[in-house]
C-alpha cells in the first residue's frame, strides 16, 4: 500500500505479510524513511529493519488489513497481555464491545497474578445488556480465552494528563459490576464461595453464587484443584463431570447437599444390614 512514496506493509514476527483480517505489525517504508536513530545504534537495530530493497521502519502498533483494503488500527505491540501462554490484543476485544450499539465506551484490561490472570472489561453506556448476553455476543468471534471474565459499567473514564486512561486510577474508582451480586444463602455455598475466592486470587465479595467458575477465570488445572479441595472440605467424592454440570455456586451446592445426602443414607443403609446380619 503506498501513500506519497511511502508504503505500508503488516507483517508477522517472521516478517511474513499477513492475510487482511490478520492482526500483525505495522512497518513503513519508502523515501521519507530514514536509515536509523543518530547516534543510538542500539534502537536503531531494534527499530529498523533492511531489506532487499529499502529500509522498514518497526513502529510496534498492531493493525490489520480490512475487507475495504483500509487499515484498522488495534493499538501498541507492547499492551499486548499474555494470559496462560496466549498473548491477547485488548484493542481487538474493544473494538468488538464498542461495536455493540449500546455501549459508548470500552476498555480492557488484565488483573491478578501469572497464574490467575483474568480479563476485566470496563464499559461506559452498557444499557440494559447482561454479563451472559455480552460473552455470548464474543463468543461468536472469539476464543474462550479471549473473553472477559468480569464486565465493570463505568460511568466515565479517568484519564492521565496525557489523554490516556489512567488504570491506576480506574482500579480505584467506585464501579459496579453489570451482572447483579447474588450473596451466599447457606453455609456450603459460603464455604464455596471462600475456596474458588482462594482458588481464583479474588475477594470473595467479587463472587456471586451464580457466577460460573470457568468465566471467572477458571481452567483445567484449578478446576482439578477445586475438585480436590471441595472433597477434602465437605467429605464427598464430587468428579469433574459435577462441575462442568454444576457450573455455578449454587448448582454446585446442590450437587453436594445431594452427594452428602446419599453417602448418608449408604452409611446407614450398610448399619441397618450389619445389624440384621
Amino acid at each position: 500500500f503506498s501513500i506519497a512514496y511511502t508504503i505500508i506493509y503488516i507483517l508477522d514476527a517472521n516478517l511474513k505479510i499477513v492475510p487482511i483480517g490478520v492482526i500483525g505489525e505495522l512497518y513503513i517504508s519508502g523515501s521519507g524513511v530514514s536509515k536509523g536513530y543518530i547516534n543510538n545504534p542500539i534502537l536503531t537495530a531494534e527499530r529498523f529493519v533492511s531489506t532487499e530493497n529499502s529500509t522498514c521502519y518497526k513502529t510496534g502498533d498492531l493493525a490489520r488489513w480490512n475487507a475495504e483494503g483500509n487499515i484498522e488500527y488495534l493499538g501498541r505491540a507492547d499492551e499486548q497481555i499474555k494470559i496462560r501462554g496466549y498473548r491477547i490484543e485488548p484493542k481487538e476485544i474493544e473494538f468488538l464491545l464498542e461495536s455493540i450499539s449500546s455501549i459508548e465506551q470500552a476498555f480492557v484490561m488484565a488483573q491478578g497474578t501469572d497464574e490467575n490472570k483474568q480479563l476485566y472489561a470496563y464499559i461506559k453506556g452498557s444499557g440494559e445488556i447482561s454479563t451472559t448476553e455480552l460473552k455470548e455476543i464474543l463468543s461468536t468471534v472469539l476464543p474462550n480465552y479471549m473473553i472477559p471474565s468480569h464486565f465493570i459499567s463505568i460511568d466515565a473514564f479517568p484519564y492521565t494528563t496525557n489523554g490516556k486512561i489512567d488504570h491506576k486510577a480506574l482500579l480505584n474508582n467506585e464501579t459496579k459490576p453489570i451482572e447483579p451480586y447474588v450473596a451466599p444463602s447457606n453455609s456450603i455455598e459460603e464455604k464455596l464461595v471462600g475456596i474458588w475466592a482462594g482458588i481464583l486470587d479474588l475477594e470473595e465479595n467479587e463472587i456471586s453464587v451464580e457466577s460460573n467458575f470457568i468465566t471467572l477465570g477458571g481452567h483445567s488445572l484449578n478446576v482439578i484443584q477445586m475438585v480436590n479441595t471441595i472433597n477434602k472440605e465437605f467429605g464427598v467424592q464430587v468428579k469433574l463431570g459435577d462441575i462442568f454440570n454444576g457450573k455455578t455456586i449454587r448448582q454446585l451446592s446442590e450437587v453436594i447437599e445431594m452427594k452428602t445426602w446419599l453417602e448418608t443414607e449408604n452409611d446407614q443403609n450398610s448399619k441397618r444390614k450389619e445389624i440384621v446380619l
